[in-house]
């Protein structure tokens, strides 16, 4: 039989057990742990502090800020901007064909509908008249080649204008 150098199993001299490490004490304490809660609870506890802070600032209106309102004119219209009848007349003059024209909401621009199923760009801080006879001249060379390509848009608001077919 072989002899053993160490001996790693020892008994504790107070309680009389088998320690494997006698370097590690046994505690007859149990850990506590704690429970991960539950998350019906979670919403429900953060749904009921919402619904309390909000019966709260409603039955004491005096701890929100007030906004007093200012009844001036926000916004002015810009009067500088020619109208639309005035598109209009100069596309009439050009014989130009268009359904509807209508005005951008975002930029300074004229959208015209043309009848074709194109539609062009038109600036409205540039004078029209300059703009409707580029548009004239462009759509008459699209019309008088050979194979008419399909316009999709002709955009006149910079100082080259963008055809897409």
């Amino acid at each position: 039989m072989k002899k053993r150098l160490f001996n790693l199993s020892k008994t504790h001299a107070s309680s009389g057990r088998v320690h494997s490490n006698p370097f590690r004490k046994i505690r007859n304490r149990k850990k506590l742990s704690l429970q991960k809660p539950n998350r019906a609870f979670v919403i429900l506890g953060l749904s009921s502090l919402f619904l309390f802070i909000c019966i709260v600032l409603y039955s004491f209106p005096s701890v929100l800020p007030q906004f007093e309102s200012n009844t001036g004119t926000i916004v002015t219209p810009n009067t500088t901007v020619p109208s639309l009848s005035l598109f209009n007349s100069h596309l009439k003059s050009k014989n130009i064909q268009f359904d509807t024209m209508r005005v951008a909401t975002e930029s300074p621009t004229v959208v015209v509908y043309l009848s074709n199923g194109g539609y062009a760009y038109l600036d409205l801080n540039t004078p029209p008249a300059p703009q409707v006879d580029l548009l004239s001249l462009i759509l008459s060379r699209i019309s008088s080649e050979a194979n008419p390509k399909k316009l999709k848009y002709v955009d006149l608001r910079a100082d080259k204008p963008v055809i897409k077919f």
